[in-house]
């Protein structure tokens, strides 16, 4: 090895080392910050009727015009992600037209922030592939005159019907992140959000993920949006927890 060569190397792993130390450092000082969901006493229970964890983030029971009831968090989704990942999931089914069905699902990470990943695993890990991304802006009800900003997938998925035959249908996928400090429609800006107050606050901030989905038929993706933005206004400001995401 060149003497240039073994210096470089030496200023390399010197800035590892000091990178290393820096973020243990910071580890071992962070506090947790607030969830900016709410949360329930009421246990989770897994597909085959384990409590995995003694509580759920908060999702409305009562929405106007809507039936609800309990969603089933997966076995693959509970042991994928770390045990101190919180869930909260609800299906929605409207009781003016029953085509129209409609998930609600929420992740709280804890003081292990791989708990929330890249929401497009949500949709291409089951098979679906998305066809658009776009921001928008949800107005909420309130004399505040709150929009709520999210971003919205429409995506494809291809299977085969029962007999044979190939088919195809849509979905809409709608989420957001929310944390004591923010709410972001941008998983990019979340992750630059979470780093800065680590190291300026030593602050880990306690993000949610939260996300609504309806299938649809091929073309119908912008009414099923809009009926999407309607249940996210009538039931978001009952589970977020907007007066500490407004906290800077």
């Amino acid at each position: 090895m060149s003497r240039t060569s073994a210096i470089l190397l030496g200023i390399t792993l010197a800035l590892v080392a000091a990178t290393y130390g820096l973020l243990t450092r910071v580890r071992d000082r962070q506090t947790l910050g607030a969830a900016a969901v709410r949360l329930t006493p009421v246990p989770l229970i897994s597909a085959d009727g384990r409590i995995t964890r003694t509580n759920s983030v908060f999702l409305p029971l009562r929405v106007p015009g809507y039936e609800a009831r309990p969603g089933v968090v997966s076995d693959v989704e509970i042991a994928g992600l770390p045990p101190d990942t919180s869930f909260g999931r609800q299906i929605y089914r409207s009781l003016t037209d029953d085509l129209f069905i409609a998930q609600a699902s929420v992740v709280l990470m804890g003081r292990d922030r791989t708990s929330i990943h890249q929401p497009d695993f949500c949709l291409t890990g089951v098979g679906w592939m998305i066809q658009s991304k776009r921001y928008d802006t949800i107005p909420l009800p309130g004399a505040e005159g709150r929009l709520l900003p999210v971003q919205r997938f429409d995506a494809v998925l291809n299977y085969s019907a029962p007999g044979g035959g190939a088919r195809r249908k849509a979905g809409v996928y709608v989420f957001w992140f929310a944390a004591d400090g923010e709410v972001t429609s941008s998983h990019t800006q979340r992750t630059l959000s979470l780093i800065r107050n680590l190291v300026t606050r030593g602050v880990l901030q306690r993000w949610s993920y939260t996300s609504f989905f309806a299938e649809c038929l091929p073309g119908e993706e912008e009414a099923t949006y809009a009926r999407l933005r309607e249940l996210i206004a009538a039931t978001a400001p009952q589970f977020q927890r907007f007066e500490l995401a407004d906290r800077r």
